[in-house]
């Protein structure tokens, strides 16, 4: 396997890497919360409604061309 040839620019404008790290952030902020708080239970269910939505987002957006991400026009 190698690494493509333009990946800091796909990594820093590619919408499938954005909802990913959306999505990570999301769970690890509701680890943090559910280790912190007792009781976040509207919370809990947003953050995870939100991750899945990101993932599902990523996953999406992987198979659609995004020209600016690979430095097209």
């Amino acid at each position: 396997m190698r690494l493509i040839p333009n990946w800091r620019r796909v990594l820093t404008r590619a919408w499938s890497v954005r909802f990913g790290l959306i999505a990570g952030l999301c769970e690890g902020l509701n680890v943090v919360l559910q280790i912190t708080v007792d009781r976040l239970p509207e919370v809990s269910l947003g953050l995870r409604a939100l991750a899945g939505l990101a993932a599902c987002a990523a996953i999406v957006s992987r198979f659609i061309a995004q020209p600016k991400s690979l430095g097209e026009d």
